[in-house]
């Protein structure tokens, strides 16, 4: 047998085999992603049903965005399950051929019959390129309705984590809360004013308030160790009322975006908070002045809502 030959329906032999592992791998990576909207659901609901329990009564839209996002995935999760199944149970039938007749191709390699063993090279690479079309093709169908879940889900759970982060923040606090007020948002953040002061910005459904954090020494222990605490103070508090925009913008040529904030005294007040920070702060205004706010906080500590 011509050896050249040889080289290359080995090589041909190897990379088919290599693709059978390529395709079953696809469809198990398919069937963890969809697994994984199931936990992924699970946890929005554990994590909301925490917050509500820990006092969070603000938001109630997104109690109803989890719950309609949960329906409308158990309405389809039966069928795309069925499907999956039913992929994985005829690839594995159409692997199982395809790795019996690329051995029985180099058998006939070490036995030296390379007519034989090119043709069966052949037609193994026409039902592996059969195989990968309707693999590929019925996997990225399946994969497209499970993203719109999944990147909606993980929206979910981001505004989730910026209000259980908030209700972290406010456990610490220095002030309390005033009667019939409740936090809304918290973040590290610094004002920036004529100096930059870090600390934590608050928004509740009343206020505006930030709460410098100062590294102190208590105590210094020889000449070059001290120990050391971050103590916290109010250093500003306005009611809403007061604020007349709310923007998001730069705030200085490395902070990036920032949170502006407007007075009706025309003084402007500055605040580093992330993108997404912004984002909620700048919705969570919204929700304040449209009174959406008053009728969850009603509706969420009514009997009915609780």
């Amino acid at each position: 047998m011509n050896e050249s030959l040889r080289s290359v329906l080995e090589e041909r032999l190897g990379g088919a085999e290599l693709k059978t592992s390529e395709l079953s791998e696809e469809i198990l990576r398919t069937r963890a992603e969809f697994n994984n909207v199931d936990i992924t659901l699970r946890g929005l609901m554990a994590k909301l049903g925490a917050l509500r329990d820990a006092g969070y009564i603000f938001f109630r839209d997104i109690d109803v965005d989890i719950k309609g996002l949960s329906d409308r995935w158990h309405n389809i999760r039966r069928p795309l399950l069925s499907r999956l199944v039913t992929l994985d149970s005829w690839a594995r039938e159409e692997i199982r051929s395809i790795r019996s007749s690329i051995e029985d191709a180099r058998a006939y390699l070490r036995s030296g019959d390379a007519a034989s063993a090119e043709a069966l090279t052949e037609n193994v690479e026409r039902l592996l390129a059969e195989l990968e079309e309707r693999v590929r093709s019925e996997v990225e169908e399946v994969r497209r309705e499970i993203r719109s879940y999944v990147d909606r889900a993980r929206e979910l759970e981001g505004f989730l984590k910026l209000i259980e982060t908030s209700l972290a923040i406010l456990r610490e606090a220095s002030f309390s809360l005033g009667p019939g007020e409740d936090l809304i948002f918290a973040a590290k953040s610094k004002m920036m004013d004529e100096e930059k002061i870090e600390g934590f910005f608050f928004m509740t459904d009343k206020r505006l308030l930030f709460e410098e954090a100062r590294e102190v020494v208590v105590r210094r222990r020889f000449l070059f160790f001290a120990e050391k605490e971050v103590r916290r103070k109010l250093v500003l508090e306005l009611p809403l009322e007061e604020v007349t925009n709310m923007s998001k913008g730069i705030v200085g040529l490395l902070a990036g975006f920032g949170l502006k904030i407007s007075l009706r005294s025309g003084r402007e007040l500055v605040f580093d908070l992330t993108g997404e920070e912004v984002d909620f702060v700048l919705r969570a205004f919204d929700y304040v002045r449209s009174g959406r706010a008053d009728v969850d906080k009603r509706a969420l500590r009514s009997p009915a809502g609780s």
